[in-house]
């Protein structure tokens, strides 16, 4: 039998083409089994930086930096409080010569004629109530001067204390003459509404803008996170006609002019400017601290 020439060459070509094929497969082989092999290896080395993870953690050395971090925790707590402590002194040290003042002084006159002043109305002696509410309006002038110019003398617990003092006094005598007939009770409902509506405005806006923590001799320090009353225009407007309003009023039986349509007007101007200015300071507009 005779072999054709060419017979040779594709017997060496297919042998060739399954030598290739079997080295592909060899490839792909070995690839996977790397693949493998690193895929086990990051396992492991998981796992190990787990286990160390666990020894620092139960080691000594995290014990006392989690020790030290709680100390200087409260180290830091503690002198926060020391801090603290030392602005309120030095508030104290700063504000505390400004509450003994001449315009205080007189704010606490004021007060005290307040009842006083009350008392006459009620048993029906107007004339004494209006030379004592005369005396009571030139101490509130006094003050104010006094501490608009005479330097040392204003403070910031005379800023709360003039009107305080001054609404103890509108609040007393509209509420004694609406009992003697003299100022309709709707006005006086108004003004007293309002009045107490402030002070508890004033209360809450102290407790949301003054410095932790809270006490109860600390809310009534003048000198820990002060709260300036500056009053607005409005309330300035209707602070005079509130003062002409009772002012009249108590006048009126001594001067024989009780019922007359001035003063009807009066209310009805008084009663619409003291709405107003109580939503003006609802708003915040008189209150900032300092």
């Amino acid at each position: 039998m005779i072999l054709q020439p060419w017979s040779s060459c594709a017997i060496r070509s297919l042998a060739a083409s399954r030598v290739q094929t079997a080295r592909i497969l060899s490839t792909r082989s070995t690839g996977d089994d790397l693949f493998q092999r690193g895929k086990e290896a990051f396992r492991e080395k998981k796992e190990i930086l787990r286990d160390r993870g666990e020894q620092i953690r139960d080691s000594e050395l995290y014990k006392r930096g989690k020790t030290a971090f709680t100390e200087g925790k409260e180290n830091l707590k503690e002198r926060g409080g020391q801090i603290r402590d030392k602005i309120d002194e030095a508030g104290i040290r700063q504000f505390g010569d400004k509450v003994v003042t001449v315009p205080n002084g007189l704010c606490v006159i004021r007060i005290a004629l307040t009842p006083v002043i009350g008392a006459l109305v009620v048993n029906g002696s107007y004339t004494p109530a209006c030379v004592l509410f005369t005396l009571a309006g030139v101490t509130d002038s006094l003050d104010g001067y006094i501490a608009r110019n005479v330097p040392g003398q204003k403070s910031s617990l005379g800023s709360i204390l003039d009107p305080v003092a001054d609404k103890l006094l509108v609040s007393c005598l509209f509420v004694t003459l609406t009992y003697a007939h003299l100022i309709p009770l709707a006005l006086t409902s108004i003004v007293i509404f309002r009045d107490v509506a402030l002070i508890s405005g004033g209360f809450y806006k102290r407790y949301k803008t003054m410095a932790r923590p809270i006490t109860l001799r600390r809310f009534f320090d003048p000198s820990v996170s002060s709260i300036e009353v500056t009053p607005t225009l409005m309330s300035k407007v209707n602070t005079a006609l509130q003062l002409s309003l009772v002012a009249l009023s108590l006048a009126s039986p001594v001067f024989d002019f009780v019922d007359h349509p001035g003063m009807t007007a009066l209310c009805m101007a008084t009663g619409l400017t003291t709405v107003y200015s109580g939503l003006q300071y609802i708003g915040g507009h008189a209150m900032k601290k300092i």
